[in-house]
C-alpha cells in the first residue's frame, strides 16, 4: 500500500529573475529547491513529492503555476501562513486545496497563459524593470500586431523549439495579440508604455514562447517577412538551420495563469 495519504495543489507565484528556472538543477538555485526546503522545514520531514503543471526557464516569472504536493500528513490550517512566513521574499504561496489521491497533475486538461512584456523605448526604460520587461529597439509595432494572429490554429513548430524533431510538435494556438498597457513603476513615480505578447493554449514546447516573441522581433526588425513566417508555419522544419535564430530573454516571459479545464 502507497505510504503517500494526501494531495494538494499548491498555487504559487514568484520572481523567477535570480533563480534557473522551476526544476531542482545540481549546483543551481532554483524554485522547485526553494520551494522543497521550506516545505521540509514547515513539515518538519522530507517525506513528501513536488511536480509542477509546467515548468519555466531561468529568469521566467509565474503569477500562477499550480504544484502538487503528495504528502504523508494532512497539513494544518496555518500552512499557507507558515509557508510565506519561511519563504523568500519572490516566492510566494497564494492557495492551497487538497485533491482526490487520483488526482494526477500532468494529465489534467488545463489551458496556460503566457504574457511576454517589452519595451520598445530607451529613454524611458529604467533598470528597475529589468526583472520582468525586455528591452528592443527600431521594431515596427504595427508589423509585429498583424503577425501574432499568424500563429493561432494548429500548426507543426518545429521550428519554434528547441526539441528535436518530433511527431509531438504540433500545437494548437487559441489565442495570440500584441496589446498596450501602462505600467506604474514602483519607486519611479511615473508610468511607462508596455508591449505585451499574450499567447494561450493547452500546451507548449520547449521555449516555444520565447521563439515565437524572436520571430515577431525578426519581423519588426525588417528580418523576415510576415509571409515568410506564416510559410514558416505551414511547412514543417528539417532540422536545426530552420529554426528561427533569436529567442526572447527569459526574463520578459511570465506563466500568467493556469486553468484545469
Amino acid at each position: 500500500m502507497s505510504k503517500w495519504t494526501h494531495k494538494y495543489v499548491l498555487r504559487i507565484q514568484f520572481s523567477g529573475f535570480r533563480f534557473h528556472g522551476w526544476m531542482i538543477q545540481k549546483d543551481q538555485l532554483t524554485v522547485q529547491g526553494m520551494l522543497e526546503k521550506t516545505l521540509s522545514f514547515v513539515l518538519q520531514t522530507n517525506s513528501f513529492k513536488t511536480l509542477a503543471s509546467s515548468r519555466t526557464d531561468a529568469k521566467v516569472s509565474a503569477l500562477d503555476l499550480p504544484v502538487l504536493l503528495i504528502t504523508e500528513q494532512k497539513l494544518e490550517k496555518s500552512f499557507l501562513k507558515k509557508m510565506n512566513l519561511n519563504l523568500p521574499q519572490d516566492i510566494k504561496l497564494i492557495n492551497v486545496e487538497e485533491e482526490d489521491l487520483s488526482f494526477d497533475i500532468l494529465q489534467q486538461n488545463v489551458e496556460k497563459e503566457y504574457i511576454y512584456s517589452f519595451c520598445n523605448d530607451y529613454d524611458g526604460f529604467h533598470p528597475f524593470m529589468s526583472n520582468t520587461i525586455a528591452r528592443f529597439r527600431e521594431l515596427d509595432l504595427n508589423k509585429m500586431k498583424k503577425a501574432a494572429p499568424l500563429f493561432e490554429g494548429t500548426h507543426d513548430f518545429s521550428r519554434f523549439t528547441a526539441q528535436k524533431k518530433s511527431i509531438k510538435n504540433s500545437r494548437t494556438i487559441k489565442h495570440c495579440k500584441i496589446s498596450k498597457r501602462t505600467e506604474q513603476i514602483p519607486l519611479l513615480n511615473k508610468e511607462i508604455e508596455i508591449h505585451q505578447l499574450l499567447v494561450i493554449s493547452n500546451s507548449f514546447l520547449q521555449y516555444q514562447v520565447r521563439l515565437m516573441m524572436g520571430a515577431l522581433i525578426e519581423v519588426g526588425q525588417g528580418k523576415i517577412t510576415m509571409e515568410a513566417l506564416n510559410q514558416m508555419l505551414d511547412e514543417e522544419g528539417n532540422g536545426d538551420e530552420d529554426k528561427i535564430k533569436t529567442i526572447a530573454p527569459g526574463s520578459g516571459l511570465m506563466l500568467n495563469k493556469v486553468t484545469f479545464v
